[in-house]
């Protein structure tokens, strides 16, 4: 799945779900499709505030990186709370 937003005047916050165990996650990584083609994963975040996201007692993080290459993504001006596990993640 794929979103993007752009030239916002404001903040963007992402919110999980208030559960006890589970409240979201954003996750980003690199495929290869059905014909075999690179997908490449990347996230650029500016002033994203994200809440009460992850998974508690897994690695499952509200920001996890599964076999995404280094370099490819940004996050800056942003803040991950309320989280009941880990806010970052890098398999």
């Amino acid at each position: 799945m794929r979103g993007e937003v752009v030239l916002l005047s404001r903040n963007v916050k992402v919110v999980g779900e208030d559960n006890d165990t589970w409240g979201g996650q954003i996750t980003v990584s690199d495929i290869v499709d059905e014909e075999d083609v690179e997908r490449n994963g990347e996230i650029i975040f500016d002033s994203v505030e994200i809440f009460n996201c992850s998974q508690r007692n897994t690695q499952k993080a509200a920001i996890r990186f599964e076999r995404a290459k280094k370099g490819q993504s940004l996050i800056k001006d942003s803040a991950v709370s309320g989280t009941r596990g880990w806010a970052f993640n890098s398999i």
